[in-house]
């Protein structure tokens, strides 16, 4: 069995589970027996960056040159340093190395042509519909998608005549936020368009809205377009003109380049996904295929169901976890709790010295190198699974991250996390075929939940070494690298311990 390291950051708290499905789907199809290790981060939306050093620690912990081959999803990572740390280690492993979505010199390719597919758009613009005045709004600079977006814009206006204008260019990030405020710079400076390029869909709705509260109508008072096809852009009003693709069709091209490297065939060191250009209102055109807006509002209801399921679920699951009074019982908690929806085996490993802490009677004095803020230890305990007498040891530096992996022909994807207080590495959670949880898009709630248990826990246990008893009337909540301990009776503040 092959191995493959994936690595990627979650779209702000979403997975994106196109990517597993297109290795399901390219697995199902093909004779290739390769295990997917993915090594999950969500550092990219929290205002605390002290957070977000804690997820990005995650890829610090495999031999990248352990595996077969390597997968890399950097288009949501904002961080240039992390960015290029990944690159770094990924060029070092010397094992064929796939980017997705943004191409990197000296790896292969798998994405779309997105200079290829904003020139359609933008040529669409000046010779079906006219425009001479044609406005765009970037996402973050540092993107790759977002720079070959723009340079098919910049490009395609010189390729006609239109003049480039650097003043008509504007953006900040993906959000819907960022067509606002652009919407509201271009028109306090008197530069509104014939036409709005935008560098996705959220920016595009972003300026349909502010176009509106201005008073304007669009397509009437000016053209806009967007890209990536997402469900806001047809079920909009206007329904958007956009670029749609498939990243599972992006992940699926990605294994067919593994495939033939390990196959000794020649092959390409890229290869393009095919894109479709939806002309709609939002342009003055009539779309071809309208989407059904009443499916889209039962998927919307769905939609609803699902979010106050897990509302319920994580409620639950928090109660759950609430009396666990050990790190093995509180992954064994978690554990039943998952297998019980859908998900496989479960593995937590933890600092040894942290771990210790449910071991001994007294609170030694806590040296400042406990916890790492970089990287982790070469041996970590295996709190779970539990085998025995005492938890096993595991030693990073053989290559070696499970504890035990399942002998299947059926290739398996093992979800790694980190478990962090902050910036400081805990250790790692892994989660085998947790389907469920990514295409619900429960894991971020989940993996909080586990994480807010955890610190609370630990918190009880330091609290136990120095009063000399673990009273079932304290509880705890972590508060921003403390966890404050109170008297549930009396609700007295006991301690405050830094974390």
């Amino acid at each position: 069995m092959k191995k493959i390291a994936f690595i990627t950051d979650g779209w702000e708290r979403y997975v994106t589970y196109a990517w597993i499905e297109g290795y399901r789907r390219y697995t199902a199809e093909h004779p290739l027996t390769a295990d997917l290790y993915v090594f999950h981060s969500f550092g990219n939306f929290s205002k605390d960056q002290n957070f977000n050093t804690g997820e990005y620690n995650i890829i610090q912990l495999p031999d990248l040159s352990a595996f077969d081959g390597i997968i890399l999803d950097l288009a949501n990572i904002l961080n240039v340093s992390i960015k290029e740390k990944i690159i770094e280690l990924a060029a070092k492993a010397s094992v064929p190395v796939v980017s997705l979505m943004e191409k990197i010199p000296g790896m292969n390719f798998s994405g779309i042509d997105n200079q290829s597919a904003v020139c359609t758009l933008v040529e669409h613009l000046i010779t079906r519909h006219h425009c001479r005045t044609i406005n765009y709004i970037h996402g973050p600079e540092s993107s790759y998608e977002d720079q070959q977006r723009f340079l098919a814009y910049r490009d395609t206006l010189l390729s006609y005549k239109v003049p480039f204008e650097p003043e008509r260019v504007t953006g900040q990030n993906y959000e819907i936020e960022t067509g606002i405020h652009a919407f509201y710079e271009f028109r306090d400076k008197g530069l509104l368009p014939d036409a709005f390029v935008c560098a996705n869909d959220n920016i595009a709705v972003g300026v349909c809205l502010a176009a509106e509260e201005s008073g304007y109508k669009i397509p009437d008072d000016f053209l806009i377009t967007g890209c990536d096809n997402e469900n806001k852009a047809s079920f909009f009003n206007p329904r958007i003109t956009t670029v749609g693709f498939s990243k599972a069709e992006v992940m699926y091209n990605a294994l067919r380049l593994f495939h033939d490297i390990w196959n000794d065939k020649n092959v390409s060191d890229h290869i393009y996904a095919p894109v479709t250009h939806v002309f709609q209102e939002s342009c003055h055109c009539t779309p071809a295929n309208p989407a059904d807006r009443g499916q889209y509002v039962a998927n919307s209801i769905m939609s609803e169901v699902h979010q106050n399921d897990m509302q319920n679920w994580m409620m639950e699951l928090d109660r759950y976890l609430l009396d666990c009074t050990s790190f093995t019982e509180l992954a064994e908690h978690l554990h039943t709790w998952l297998s019980t929806h859908g998900c496989g085996n479960l593995s937590l490993l933890m600092n040894p010295d942290i771990f210790l802490l449910e071991k001994i009677d007294a609170l030694a004095e806590i040296p400042d190198d406990l916890y790492l803020d970089f990287g982790y230890p070469k041996q970590m305990t295996v709190v779970y699974p539990y085998s025995g007498n005492e938890a096993g040891e595991l030693d990073l530096s053989t290559g070696k991250l499970l504890p035990e992996v399942s002998e299947s022909d059926i290739p398996n994807v093992y979800f790694f996390a980190p478990v962090h207080f902050r910036e400081r590495e805990i250790g790692y959670l892994v989660l085998e075929n947790c389907d469920y949880l990514l295409t619900h898009q429960f894991l971020f709630e989940t993996l909080n939940t586990f994480r807010t248990s955890i610190e609370a826990l630990y918190g009880k246990l330091i609290l136990r070494k120095k009063t000399g008893s673990f009273h079932s009337f304290t509880s705890t909540i972590p508060l921003q690298g403390f966890i404050i301990v109170w008297h549930m009776k009396s609700w007295r503040c006991l301690c405050l311990i830094n974390i």
